[in-house]
């Protein structure tokens, strides 16, 4: 018998297909081919070739074969039977005859080791040795698990007689890495194709708005059972550092960190001065603040101006009339301040004192004009006050004995000693003979403005000339003095006094009803 192998890779492997033919004088018992199936199975028995007389017939593998020859050896009529090996299965008859023909009336039968159940752990592999056949009696498998899993349970095993498994082989499971924790302000998703947190797991680190990853992202369970990196930590977002605002405070609560994510800052200003602007800024999830700090304004107080005459200094430590300028008022020369010169603007927007004023240098007060005179003031600031004007004039019959003008001056006194008016003088008159005697009244003074002589003869002498001389206002008797001449008619003579007397009486009195004295000038 020959078998020719077609289409295969290997002897006898899947695909091989087996062509028989006997020699001559052997016929077969079945005219056939037949392949090996992908069960590693025949698709047909093996066929015989019988002579004659039948073929010796020998047991087959793991068999045992007991034959009755009735007519000799393996002829016609002879009778064998088998029985298998314990372990293995008898596939075919187990009894045949050698028929009339030289055949046997069944193929040989075929001792098939039996077959436990097909292994293929997951995640692992098998070693084994199959002396039977893959999966068979006799086979010993000895199981391994792939790169980063571990067996669970014994790892060899024996195909029994029975056609079952010594043992049970290991599960193989994946190596487990430590439980992760989702960091604080973040969240953990993860992908587990083996378990949580196993071999072949992983997770991603996301972190809450406002708070940035530190660290990778990504990490994975390894073949070790060891992340590939640790979990990061979610940090909040920082947003600029902040100074407290000059003059200022800044007060922050830091929930995540200094200037970060949520902290929130308040600014308050230091007495005498105001925010410019919103007092509260927080951290946002950007890592910017929701507000500029604000500035602290001094208080302003109201605008001042330099008094009248004056002028004004001021320091402006904050700002033009704010908290803390100081001013200074000073006078112009002649004035004099009527108050404190110095105020501040306060921590409340007040100065702590009014500007005061510059009040004019007074002059002694000058209450009446001169005796005899007139007195014209002006005042430019107040009643006789520095730079007041006063001119003085006299009355007619009177003459100015000092300055025109006074002016008051800055230091408080006037330029000038107050004037006078003093009376005119006229020449003064004596009478140079004894006939002739002189009667005069002075209400000013010897001799002067409004002077009155009266002049008489004695008896026997008629009076030559005005018997009245009067001094004028300009300085000169208002006539010629008489003289006395001898006269006899003494009747004329009483006439010419009674004539004098009564115009005396006439003119009553000379200056402002003033008394008329008389002085008798008598010439002995």
């Amino acid at each position: 018998m020959t078998c020719v192998n077609l289409d295969a890779l290997e002897p006898f492997s899947f695909g091989s297909r087996c062509n028989f033919t006997c020699q001559e004088g052997y016929h077969l018992t079945r005219e056939d081919t037949f392949t090996c199936l992908a069960s590693g199975r025949w698709s047909n028995p093996t066929p015989t070739c019988a002579v004659v007389q039948c073929s010796r017939l020998k047991a087959p593998p793991h068999a045992s074969m007991q034959c009755q020859d009735p007519l000799g050896n393996y002829s016609y009529g002879s009778m064998c039977t088998w029985q298998c090996e314990q372990g293995f299965d008898l596939i075919g008859t187990n009894v045949t005859t050698c028929s009339s023909q030289g055949n046997w009336s069944f193929a040989l039968p075929v001792c098939r080791a039996k077959r436990c159940d097909p292994i293929d752990p997951p995640h692992g592999s098998l070693n084994c040795s199959d002396p039977n056949g893959s999966f068979r009696f006799g086979s010993m498998c000895t199981a391994a698990c792939d790169e980063g899993f571990l067996p669970n349970g014994t790892a060899g095993s024996e195909c029994t007689s029975l056609g079952r498994w010594s043992a049970d082989l290991p599960h193989c499971l994946a190596k487990r890495c430590p439980a992760l924790n989702s960091p604080p302000h973040g969240s953990l998703t993860c992908s587990d194709p083996h378990g949580e947190f196993s071999f072949g797991s992983r997770c991603t680190s996301a972190c809450e708005e406002g708070f940035l990853l530190n660290g990778t992202a990504d990490t994975e369970c390894t073949s070790l059972g060891a992340w590939s990196a640790h979990i990061p930590g979610c940090l909040a977002k920082r947003c600029p550092a902040l100074s407290s605002p000059p003059h200022g405070s800044l007060t922050c609560s830091d929930p995540h960190g200094e200037f970060s994510f949520g902290s929130r800052c308040t600014s308050t200003c230091v007495e005498g001065f105001i925010l410019n602007g919103t007092s509260d800024t927080e951290c946002t999830s950007l890592g910017a603040w929701s507000a500029h700090i604000p500035r602290c304004l001094a208080e302003r107080c109201p605008a001042v101006s330099s008094p009248s005459h004056g002028s004004l200094v001021c320091s402006h430590p904050h700002g033009e009339f704010s908290f803390g300028s100081w001013c200074t008022s000073t006078c112009e020369e002649g004035f004099a301040l009527n108050a404190t010169a110095h105020t501040k603007c306060t921590s409340v927007g007040m100065w702590s004192r009014r500007i005061p004023h510059c009040l004019a240098q007074p002059c002694p007060l000058l209450a009446k004009a001169p005796q005899h005179g007139r007195m014209n003031c002006s005042h430019p600031y107040a009643s006789f006050s520095v730079d007041s004007h006063c001119d003085f004039e006299c009355n007619e019959g009177f003459w100015r004995r000092g300055s025109p003008t006074l002016t008051c001056k800055n230091a408080g006194y006037w330029s000038q000693d107050l004037p006078t008016c003093q009376p005119v003088q006229c020449e003064a008159i004596r009478a140079l003979s004894e006939s002739l005697s002189m009667n005069c009244s002075h209400p000013l003074g010897n001799f002067s403005f409004s002077s009155l002589c009266l002049f008489s003869c004695e008896e026997g002498f008629s009076l030559n000339g005005t018997e009245v001389l009067l001094c004028s206002s300009s300085g000169f008797w208002n006539d010629s003095r008489p003289n006395c001449t001898a006269f006899y008619a003494v009747p004329l003579v009483l006439i010419g006094l009674a004539l004098i007397i009564w115009r005396i009486k006439k003119r009553g009195e000379l200056h402002r009803g003033a008394a008329v004295p008389f002085h008798t000038y008598v010439m002995l």
